[in-house]
């Protein structure tokens, strides 16, 4: 980050430069504010760079990043606005790579782009030639109320189980029995309706109990 923060004022060179698109990946990945307004800044030089250029898969690389920055941003339209392009320019060259990298956290701008009826035929090519590991993870469940909410005892489970700890390390930092750990995981899968430990965690991300980063996402 401090080197990705360090550069930014450094234009990009031309069109074959790559390390403006790893500054931008970076400061996407950082995800604070300033952080994407910074790589939204950076892609819009960069999509200005490759605007003319013979390399179309890098215009449309830049493009797929600027519309998950901008949808991190809540600027949702905008966001959809460089999708768009981007669908544009890939799809009929039947490149999928500046979609697929980015899994599933691009699923939900392709889902509502593809409301739209004139791209609801290229969403539907794009989906198609997706892998099924990307296309086939659930939708973001976050705004829906789980039928039986988590215990604050079952909120602390979860958010050790994030941090990748065995049962056996869950149940020392909580100076709880091992018995007792598996309870609170069979009581958490059976309340986010989940099989194992790491959709779990997943799950409890999209429903808002867990911050993509660290620790358990309090209340408003």
């Amino acid at each position: 980050m401090r080197w990705a923060l360090s550069q930014s004022r450094i234009k990009t060179r031309n069109p074959a430069d790559r390390v403006p698109v790893i500054r931008a990946r970076i400061l996407l990945a950082a995800n604070s504010r300033a952080s994407l307004l910074e790589a939204d800044e950076l892609l819009e030089e960069i999509t200005q760079v490759h605007q003319n250029d013979v390399a179309w898969y890098r215009l449309a690389e830049a493009l797929a990043l600027q519309a998950l920055v901008r949808a991190r941003l809540g600027n949702q339209d905008s966001a959809l606005e460089a999708l768009s392009r981007a669908l544009k320019i890939a799809v009929p060259n039947g490149n999928i790579e500046p979609f697929a990298e980015h899994g599933e956290a691009i699923l939900p701008l392709l889902r509502e782009l593809g409301n739209r009826p004139e791209h609801a035929r290229q969403i539907e090519l794009l989906m198609a030639a997706l892998p099924e590991d990307v296309v086939q993870h659930p939708p973001c469940d976050e705004g829906i109320e789980l039928p039986e909410p988590l215990t604050e005892r079952e909120l602390d489970v979860l958010v050790l189980l994030a941090e990748r700890l065995s049962n056996k390390e869950i149940a020392q930092k909580m100076v709880l029995s091992p018995h007792t750990v598996r309870n609170h995981l069979a009581n958490i899968f059976g309340k986010l309706q989940v099989q194992n430990r790491v959709d779990a965690v997943k799950r409890a991300r999209g429903l808002g109990l867990l911050s993509d980063g660290d620790g358990r996402q309090r209340p408003f």
